[in-house]
């Protein structure tokens, strides 16, 4: 499959970062938000981040102006008819199955029938977007990285109805973006939220109980690119709670997106039983920096 044009649904952090990685690597790109503000805002910081690689050397200034020039912009949200002439189409709206398989059932109606449709959400069951699609045998997942423009990695999710074609499409179009793709099922988590979620709950775990504090914890992981505090702030509930709960790990009432820690451990108190009586794992109820978990 050729692929010349990719549009790209929601201008945020993820989104605009994969119109950039996409527009860099020679990608007419069409970026696709609910009114001109945010199109605006979002292009304008690509341009700015691509600038400051240019100033930095990283980059040549030819090659940032013509990644600008291959971005565009759309507001047809809920008609989605820019994106009728895609060969690849990437939603990367809130992380919301509702939202996302109506984005999913317009682009079923919209989009040319070869078209490769592709999600970046982190956590969410690729198998119900792909069904809300009505063509769930061209419907893949492409999970970017945060931020997409700096971190390589790229999850392939494939679920049950994922023909080879495309699988192999979606293969090609990850090499041509510069990124090493790893390719797994439709399972909760994934692989890199399935791997980090039982790291961030233990570390915060060993807090509360006064096992350890903040400062041997980035000593033990020195070294590594982000200390798991760091990632425990950018994990939301939902991907957390998805990916642990389908390990026979329970996870109730965590009410934040982010987890706001501190360089002194919480003030140590009795763990709870680790083990319930049917063999899942517990979580006792504590504190951290202000945010209620169980």
């Amino acid at each position: 499959m050729r692929i010349e044009k990719v549009g790209v649904i929601g201008s945020g952090l993820m989104g605009s970062g994969i119109a950039q990685v996409a527009a860099y690597n020679g990608f007419d790109v069409t970026l696709v938000d609910l009114d001109q503000e945010r199109v605006d805002s979002a292009i304008a910081g690509i341009r700015k981040r691509l600038e400051r690689e240019a100033e930095r050397g990283r980059i040549t200034a030819e090659a940032c102006e013509d990644s600008c020039h291959r971005l565009s912009g759309a507001t047809d949200m809920d008609s989605l008819k820019s994106m009728s002439r895609m060969e690849v189409v990437i939603e990367a709206v809130v992380e919301d199955i509702e939202v996302k398989s109506g984005v999913f059932r317009q682009l079923g109606k919209v989009c040319r029938g070869d078209a490769l449709l592709a999600s970046n959400t982190s956590s969410l069951p690729l198998s119900d977007l792909a069904a809300a699609s009505g063509r769930p045998e061209r419907v893949i997942g492409l999970h970017f990285f945060n931020p997409p423009w700096a971190l390589k990695l790229v999850e392939i999710v494939s679920t049950a109805s994922t023909t080879e074609e495309t699988l192999r499409d979606a293969m090609r179009f990850c090499e041509k973006l510069g990124r090493v793709a790893v390719q797994v099922k439709d399972t909760p988590g994934f692989i890199a939220n399935r791997l980090l979620v039982p790291l961030i709950f233990d570390a915060i775990e060993m807090l509360d109980n006064g096992g350890s504090d903040r400062r041997g914890h980035r000593q033990c992981l020195q070294g590594r690119p982000e200390p798991h505090h760091g990632a425990a702030r950018h994990c939301r509930p939902h991907r957390a709670g998805h990916a642990k709960a389908h390990r026979g790990e329970h996870v109730r009432g965590v009410r934040r997106a982010a987890l706001q820690s501190t360089d002194a451990a919480a003030p140590a108190r009795e763990p709870g039983p680790p083990w319930a009586e049917d063999g899942t794992r517990v979580l006792p109820v504590r504190r951290l920096g202000g945010v209620t978990l169980r």
